[in-house]
């Protein structure tokens, strides 16, 4: 192992940033200096180039949910997230029943689960039924 200097070996002493790699050398020599934005009211040229990709068209989203009815809350959140947040989006999406998660398909299981905080999950199916979002079982 090479040894720098002083008596500690190099993994054991603060290297600057300079002396670790060639960005650092080339970063060192600029002086700091804001984000230019532009004109006032003018977009930031990266985050404007990113928002005219159409990328709601690329994303494709498989949703798993392996919880069935002894978990009301965990059951529910797939769908959730797939019915309201996925959908309303516009990314095509699908949902994966496995497991214990199965159930959920049966009428009356669906009728009486309803997790905290998120809407029951007879009304996430409706929803994922009114846009043709895909379920597998």
């Amino acid at each position: 192992m090479h040894k720098p200097e002083g008596d500690l070996p190099i993994h054991r002493r603060s290297i600057r940033r300079s002396e670790r790699s060639e960005w650092g050398q080339r970063r060192a020599a600029r002086p700091w200096r804001p984000l230019a934005t532009g004109a006032v009211g003018e977009p930031h040229a990266p985050l404007a180039r990113l928002r005219s990709r159409p990328y709601a068209d690329l994303v494709k989203i498989l949703y798993l949910a392996i919880t069935g009815a002894s978990d009301p809350t965990r059951a529910s959140i797939p769908l959730h997230i797939a019915a309201n947040g996925s959908v309303e989006a516009g990314q095509e999406c699908a949902v994966v029943l496995a497991g214990d998660a199965t159930e959920l398909v049966l009428r009356g299981t669906a009728e009486r689960v309803e997790g905290v905080g998120v809407p029951p999950v007879k009304e996430l199916f409706q929803k994922l039924l009114d846009h043709q979002v895909p379920v597998y079982v």
